[in-house]
């Protein structure tokens, strides 16, 4: 059976020392489309649907806040915009990605 899949774009932090994943936080497309993250982030013709990782910096996450609440801790934390496959029928913002898996 082939399974259908659906994008899912988080906002992922690392352990600033270490490295370690510490979490993420769904980004819903009512929040944010493609083409405003493509606006915050920048043009990237070579990634026209944003699937490389992309750095938050306190400029970036300043724009993320006009629209959502997230707290950064920049001096705790490594922010990133990171897009994941998840199954179509998986409920969005429990935290499964398919890389997970």
């Amino acid at each position: 059976m082939v399974k259908n899949f659906k994008i899912q774009r988080c906002i992922t932090y690392y352990e600033k020392n270490g490295d370690e994943y510490i979490a993420d936080n769904v980004i819903l497309e009512e929040d944010f489309s493609l083409d405003e993250l493509k606006e915050i982030f920048g043009s990237f013709e070579n990634d026209l649907l944003l699937y490389h990782q992309y750095n938050i910096d306190a400029e970036i996450a300043h724009k993320l806040n006009n629209k959502i609440e997230f707290v950064f801790d920049f001096e705790k934390y490594d922010y990133f915009l990171e897009t994941f496959n998840v199954a179509d029928d998986a409920e969005l913002g429990n935290g499964i990605r398919l890389r997970d898996n």
